[in-house]
């Protein structure tokens, strides 16, 4: 009796876990319409169904009645439905195939004339027991030996070895199962030919295990399918940014040499001043489309480490921005930096390059212009874990309010001056890139600190 007991038990705590993974799976259909979740969703439903109707199957086991043949062939029908589903499912994933509901209705049909098959033979007769166990429990445990040998297989060798994580657990779990259920059919056998095999009293356990390592799987290949589609787009993204701002920037380039031959040769003044128009917003836009081409080359580059000499390329910089502000602004900006011994550090030049460049061309855009000397002050220090670099300025400064918003895209705490919003949400990225982080500190009227902190590679 208590074995009776817990069979039931067992049976019952399985069917909460196909229930557990029902409910999960078609979550994750609802998300992302994928056929085969749809498919796998129902073989759990139908496997909770086939595990209830056998706990309730024990309550009537001694019973020769028809409750008892009714209840097996309920059980028969939704065991063989769950493995119908599981192959449907499986074949769904791993070939792409369609299932129509016309088809899938057939194969309901087909699955209530197994059921027949296993369930009326032997069925009214008590001497006719052991035949009557041989087709019923060796039908169950037999068909999901081979269904689930079969998927396995689909989703983990049909192409090849899977490549993905994911599918290989999946894979591993099926065959993990279907051997369990070998163990079963052995037993069968063992008892038609009078050779006891040993059933452990853990062996429930086993199966609940290894049901919930199936669902661990299903997840796992779900996260790392999503993941490696998140990927593919976000690489498509990059690839039409860079591909349409460099489309974008050539007519740019045509129309300022256009605007500036047509200076030198116009002489009415309304004339230049429309010219002059022209040639602000397209540097404007040349400016927008240069950030967004920079955005989308750094997006998807490689991390190239090598030792940068932090001295050349500050000067690099600096001189680079000076000849692009204007002749009669750029004499009032100096750098101070005071250089102290050989200021070197391990990183990607470019990432590092363009980090600092954005920081150096925000502190020359939003200077305060009422005052009688800006500067632009850069340190460098290196300790054995970190490399700081602090870059500040005595500009405008940035208000209190805009500060939590300082590095998210687009995101212009200035709007007097003209400015993409892209610049520090660029330096930010790129920061992140090389598993470091950058904070900034600001006093309206006074000026704005940004502290560049990067890991010291060269330690060790």
């Amino acid at each position: 009796m208590s074995d009776l007991l817990s069979t039931t038990v067992a049976y019952f705590a399985e069917g909460a876990v196909s229930a557990a993974l029902f409910f999960l799976l078609y979550y994750y259909f609802t998300v992302y319409s994928k056929p085969f979740l749809f498919l796998w969703s129902l073989s759990w439903a139908a496997s909770l169904a086939n595990l209830l109707l056998l706990g309730s199957l024990t309550f009537v086991w001694r019973d020769e009645g028809p409750a008892r043949h009714v209840l097996s062939f309920l059980a028969t029908f939704a065991q063989t439905c769950q493995l119908i589903f599981l192959l449907l499912g499986s074949s769904a994933l791993s070939f792409h195939a369609k299932i129509s509901r016309n088809r899938l209705l057939l194969w309901l049909a087909l699955a209530c004339v197994v059921a027949i098959i296993v369930t009326i033979p032997f069925s009214f007769r008590e001497e006719h027991y052991m035949q009557r166990y041989m087709l019923r429990v060796g039908f169950r445990y037999t068909s999901m030996f081979i269904a689930f040998v079969v998927a396995g297989y689909w989703v983990g060798f049909r192409y090849g070895v899977s490549r993905t994580i994911g599918k290989k657990l999946i894979a591993a779990s099926f065959f993990l199962f279907a051997a369990y259920q070998l163990y079963y059919v052995s037993i069968i056998i063992g008892n038609s030919t009078g050779f006891k095999i040993p059933l452990p009293g853990f062996f429930g356990m086993i199966e609940i295990v290894t049901i919930s390592l199936m669902g661990l799987s299903m997840v796992i290949y779900l996260l790392e399918d999503e993941h490696i589609r998140l990927t593919n787009a976000n690489e498509e993204l990059g690839n039409f940014l860079y591909r349409t701002s460099h489309d974008l920037r050539s007519p740019i380039a045509t129309i300022l040499s256009i605007t500036a031959l047509a200076k030198r040769v116009l002489k009415e003044p309304d004339g230049l001043t429309y010219m002059s128009m022209v040639e602000d917003r397209s540097k404007k836009l040349d400016s927008v489309i240069a950030d967004i081409l920079d955005l989308a080359q750094n997006k998807n580059k490689e991390i190239k480490l090598e030792q940068v000499d932090f001295n050349a390329l500050v000067q690099d910089i600096f001189n680079e921005l000076e000849i692009k502000e204007p002749r009669d602004n750029a004499e009032r900006i100096s750098l101070h930096y005071k250089v102290l011994g050989q200021n070197t550090l391990v990183t990607d030049y470019a990432y590092l390059r363009t980090v600092v460049f954005n920081i150096f061309k925000n502190s020359i855009k939003y200077r305060d212009k009422t005052k009688e000397h800006s500067f632009v002050g850069v340190e460098f220090k290196k300790t054995a874990e970190v490399v700081v670099i602090t870059i500040s300025d005595n500009g405008e400064g940035i208000l209190s309010v805009c500060m939590p918003r300082i590095f998210e895209m687009f995101f212009r705490a200035n709007t007097r001056a003209e400015g993409t919003g892209l610049g520090l949400y660029i330096v930010s990225n790129l920061i992140d890139k090389l598993n470091g982080k950058v904070t900034a500190t600001s006093e309206y009227g006074k000026g704005t600190t940004i502290t560049v902190t990067l890991p010291n590679l060269e330690r060790g």
